[in-house]
């Protein structure tokens, strides 16, 4: 896959730092890749506008990886 998503993000508008995880899924030959929160949350892989990866929220809040 090339990517590890798994990680700390930051919501740099609140400050809050999330955990995120990922649910791999296999299934009728498709590998899929859903990522939650550890506090449960759905978050979906994003580019952002400096081409650099992220997450958001359900909520269309992005968070930033944290290096």
């Amino acid at each position: 896959m090339g990517h590890n998503f798994e990680g700390q993000y930051i919501d740099r508008k609140s400050g809050k730092i999330y955990e995120v995880e990922a649910d791999k899924k296999e299934g009728s030959g498709v590998i899929g890749i859903r990522f939650h929160t550890s506090c449960g949350l759905r978050v979906s892989a994003i580019t952002m506008e400096d081409g650099s990866g992220g997450m958001i929220l359900e909520d269309q809040t992005p968070l930033v990886r944290l290096i």
